[in-house]
């Protein structure tokens, strides 16, 4: 899923009907057309809710002792204790309080001043002070809710497409996947999909259309590893949905990946809609992508081999397969598009250094992509 949101999403009603006929789901009475999201802890009156994150000196324990304090003048400001907003390993702390409306104030933390190297608000860095029992700062003054601190991913953005690159890290590993082996072959094969779909789109010239329709914006990603802010995303899989405008909600299709790199099925939920699950959609079995006003933008196939097709409905279509026969994704990506010259995808991501590459060969030759990031954000830091 992409960011949370911290309000309800509302359906656009003239698409009801029709995606009630379209989608095989039941009719929905007037209430169904809200969908609660995720929940955040019980709030006091016109306080907002802050997530921060503190990264840690390399060379410190994967656990160590902290306390947050907040000022006694503040009556309303609340530490928050929900699991769901508090993490620890080796990389960084994340924590969360509750402080009032558009009003700074100053915080400190106790812990081992030597261990923090940075404090962050959603990839912000804020000022800090070493003191002898810890650290302290300023929290400057918030309009709303900050609940993305402890996400690890980077945006690469394009007229209509945002791709979200979520960057796999075994120290930060949480949730879903803290007590299993690390997922490193599916993250792969997530990775290599995601930049094969964002050829194909381009060649498809899917972005472009929804861009100068107005009809919303095309996400392409993988899955976090880290268990964000209690985003489970799991088993493995990767995504590609459009999200509606207006925050008119969107259908978010889930490719699961197995153990072998290969496609399994493609779980469809429709945010913003109560009970808005779809069936899954298994091998040869296709779903379509609709725009607010019912019509079709770009269908989707896992075919029986596990691979998968992208095409605009009753047009062209896309094929994309492992680039090593009888292997995975893992093992890059070809793109077969109608017009165009094959081209293999591959992805290369480089935790340490900030270094994500994007490598695509066809038979004009290769060209190599070079994105820099923030490795303790994501925040993309520059790029070709």
């Amino acid at each position: 899923m992409m960011h949370r949101l911290a309000a309800r999403t509302v359906l656009n009603p003239i698409a009801v009907l029709a995606f009630s006929t379209l989608f095989g789901l039941a009719a929905l009475a007037p209430d169904s057309l809200f969908a609660q999201e995720d929940v955040a802890p019980a709030a006091t009156q016109g306080t907002l809710l802050i997530t921060l994150k503190l990264a840690k000196q390399p060379d410190h324990p994967a656990t160590i002792p902290y306390t947050i304090a907040l000022p006694q003048s503040c009556s309303s400001c609340q530490i928050v204790t929900d699991i769901t907003y508090l993490a620890q390993n080796p990389r960084e702390i994340d924590f969360a309080v509750r402080v009032p409306t558009s009003t700074a104030l100053p915080m400190s933390v106790r812990t081992d001043p030597s261990a923090v190297r940075r404090v962050l608000l959603e990839g912000t860095d804020l000022d800090f002070t070493r003191t002898a029992d810890g650290i302290q700062f300023n929290l400057p003054a918030q309009t709303t809710d900050r609940i993305n601190s402890a996400e690890f991913h980077t945006h690469i953005v394009y007229p209509g497409l945002d791709v979200r690159f979520e960057h796999a890290d075994p120290e930060r590993k949480a949730g879903y996947y803290a007590n299993i082996p690390f997922p490193t072959l599916q993250r792969q094969a997530a990775a290599n999909i995601e930049f094969a779909q964002r050829e194909a789109v381009f060649m498809l010239g899917l972005n472009t259309y929804v861009a100068d329709q107005q009809i919303g914006n095309i996400l392409l990603m993988g899955f976090d590893t880290n268990d964000p802010h209690g985003h489970t995303d799991a088993p493995p899989h990767m995504h590609m949905h459009m999200r509606w405008p207006q925050r008119g909600g969107t259908q978010i299709g889930h490719f699961y990946i197995n153990d072998h790199g290969l496609l399994t099925e493609n779980r469809v939920g429709v945010q913003g809609w109560n009970n808005g699950h779809i069936k899954p959609f298994l091998p040869g079995e296709s779903f379509t992508t609709y725009d607010l006003r019912a019509k079709g933008v770009y269908t989707h196939t896992i075919t029986k081999e596990g691979w998968l097709n992208l095409g605009r409905p009753g047009g062209s279509e896309c094929h994309i397969r492992p680039a090593v026969a009888g292997r995975g994704f893992d093992q890059d990506a070809l793109v077969e598009c109608p017009g165009f010259a094959q081209r293999r995808v591959s992805v290369r991501d480089n935790i340490a250094t900030g270094t994500l590459t994007v490598t695509i060969e066809d038979t004009q030759g290769q060209r190599s992509e070079v994105y820099h990031y923030d490795t303790d954000t994501g925040l993309l830091l520059s790029g070709n």
